[in-house]
């Protein structure tokens, strides 16, 4: 019974302690003034979009060039469907960015432009085929992509980028036991190598790698 007593003074010490770390941040981050940050990684749970928009933002504002997100939204103040917003990302010096955990960044397609981003790794994120194609349009200058763990909206799932040299992709089978895909199309004209580690699929439409020069395969 003492257990349960408590549980509201447990949870008003665990909101206070969450106000102390996004106050620590936002002053960790307002110390950096117009000096570029070169490589930023900002982890956290159960923060509202807003916020980390506005995080985001003030590490974009002087240039950076390498962003990891490993962020899980509170649903209190999202849609199940939603997160940051894109706008956030406008950032044109953009070499590498890794999102992790995000909802569903379908929502980007279109939106988003990173004329100099040459790494994307995507882990644990929702996908649908027809607007991750358009996504990938918005980086002219990708060079590596690595997806794990993605969700994807149908059982179809493809990758197409004409200027794609690195591809790894690796298994959900943790995550989401026995997840089968019906189709898996490659349309990637210039990669060199492709590492794929996940459950094969029914077939595979497209397969255009004529540039491969290194080549991994292991599934489930």
């Amino acid at each position: 019974m003492d257990r349960f007593r408590n549980l509201p003074e447990e949870e008003e010490q665990r909101d206070d302690v969450e106000d102390l770390f996004i106050e620590f941040v936002e002053r960790v981050l307002a110390l950096q003034g117009n000096s570029p940050i070169n490589k930023c990684s900002i982890s956290c749970i159960c923060v509202g979009s807003v916020r980390v928009d506005a995080w985001i933002r003030n590490v974009l504002e002087p240039g950076v060039e390498e962003l990891g997100l490993l962020i899980v939204l509170d649903l209190q103040t999202v849609g199940k469907k939603k997160g940051w917003s894109p706008t956030c990302f406008e950032g044109k010096k953009f070499v590498k960015l890794e999102i992790s955990y995000a909802l569903d960044i379908d929502w980007f397609d279109g939106r988003i432009f990173l004329p100099m981003l040459r790494t994307l790794i995507l882990k644990f994120v929702d996908l649908s085929i027809d607007k991750f194609g358009s996504l990938l349009h918005g980086f002219p200058a990708l060079e590596e992509l690595v997806m794990g763990h993605i969700t994807w909206s149908s059982r179809d799932a493809a990758v197409s980028d004409a200027s794609l040299k690195r591809l790894t992709i690796t298994s959900n089978h943790i995550a989401y036991h026995y997840f089968y895909l019906g189709t898996f199309s490659v349309d990637t004209p210039s990669l060199v190598r492709f590492c794929y580690s996940d459950y094969d699929a029914i077939d595979y439409p497209v397969v255009k790698m004529k540039s491969l020069v290194r080549l991994g395969l292991a599934f489930w």
